[in-house]
């Protein structure tokens, strides 16, 4: 019965120390409500917000379309301008090209003519040299020819060695030269002093008279009386 007076005794205490508990973590919180109630107090009130004006909006938005369509309108004036320049260079090296071509065509046809004119060229010369072959074949046919239709005259001047070591066209003017000399020559009578048989074998003394190259008579200067006759050749 004793126990029950001493709980009652310390209930008040315990709560003394509940409340002590709780002002000592709320007084912080109670103050900065305080402080920030006493700064909102003392700020200065927001300025009155103005009513929207629909004629001043409607002017504004009507600028602002006008600036970006004239925006707008620029840059596809820039882009117009752009376009119409990248035709015309693309044109111009379209030009360039074609003319380019134009020229290498002409180069080419230049190239293939004179081509053509070598090879003419080349073939005339292949027959010139043909024909002055054929030509030197000849003047050799016609000095072998001359030389041993000759050989019989005994004509010196066509065995030395100036004649041997001159050009063709010095040998063909001696070779004529000589054989027009020695045609004139023979086609002569001649008379000269000398040795001769007669038919009989007998050999006398007297005159042989060459009628050009072709005959050959003989005429004796015996006291007896003139005899001969045709003579054989030698």
């Amino acid at each position: 019965m004793s126990r029950l007076p001493l709980k009652r005794e310390l209930r008040p205490a315990g709560l003394s120390a509940l409340l002590l508990c709780l002002y000592l973590c709320l007084a912080p919180a109670l103050l900065l409500a305080q402080e920030e109630g006493e700064a909102v107090a003392a700020a200065p009130p927001a300025p009155p917000v103005p009513e929207a004006n629909p004629l001043k909006s409607q002017d504004e938005l009507q600028a602002a379309y006008q600036k970006e369509y004239a925006f707008l309108e620029a840059q596809l004036r820039d882009l117009q301008a752009r376009l119409s320049e990248f035709n015309a260079e693309s044109q111009q090296a379209e030009r360039d090209k074609e003319a380019r071509i134009d020229r290498v065509e002409g180069e080419y046809i230049d190239l293939q003519t004179r081509a053509e004119d070598i090879t003419r060229l080349l073939t005339d010369a292949e027959r010139q040299v043909a024909d002055v072959e054929d030509s030197r074949t000849t003047l050799e046919a016609t000095f072998l020819q001359a030389g041993s239709t000759l050989e019989p005259y005994q004509l010196e001047v066509l065995r030395t060695e100036e004649f041997m070591a001159s050009g063709d066209a010095e040998k063909i003017q001696t070779l004529f030269t000589h054989t027009l000399e020695l045609l004139g020559g023979l086609g002569k009578v001649r008379q000269a002093a000398g040795r001769f048989f007669l038919a009989d074998g007998t050999e006398v003394e007297g005159t042989i008279v060459q009628v050009g190259n072709i005959a050959s008579y003989g005429l004796s200067n015996e006291p007896g009386g003139a005899r001969g006759g045709a003579l054989a050749p030698a």
